[in-house]
């Protein structure tokens, strides 16, 4: 029933009662409805059998029968965002490294 934009596994709950664990009121996320309409919500409260949403302006109460899927996009951690950058900052260093002896890029200066 819900899902996860991220590229970590996550574990799909099957009801609403299992979705209470993850899905925390003043979340933002897409609901898709038993017609296949997916729309961007707030999630206002959860109880085991509806859903309080806040979506274009106006409060609506989801029975769980209604509901086909919650996604709700997860933040990266700061450690991803760091791998990345490190590789991009690394990249030129290793297309210099290929065609070039390295040894001479990290050796001090010789002045006549």
């Amino acid at each position: 029933m819900v899902g996860s934009g991220s590229a970590q596994a996550q574990t799909v709950a099957r009801s609403f009662e299992e979705l209470r664990v993850k899905l925390r009121p003043g979340a933002t996320g897409y609901v898709t409805d038993t017609s296949g309409q997916e729309r961007k919500a707030q999630i206002l409260d959860l109880s085991p059998s509806s859903l309080a949403l806040s979506m274009d302006g106006a409060t609506r109460d989801l029975d769980e029968n209604v509901v086909r899927r919650i996604k709700q996009r997860l933040p990266d951690p700061v450690w991803n965002g760091a791998v990345i950058g490190g590789a991009v900052g690394a990249a030129p260093l290793l297309v210099m490294c290929t065609g070039y002896d390295c040894n001479d890029l990290w050796s001090a200066p010789t002045w006549s």
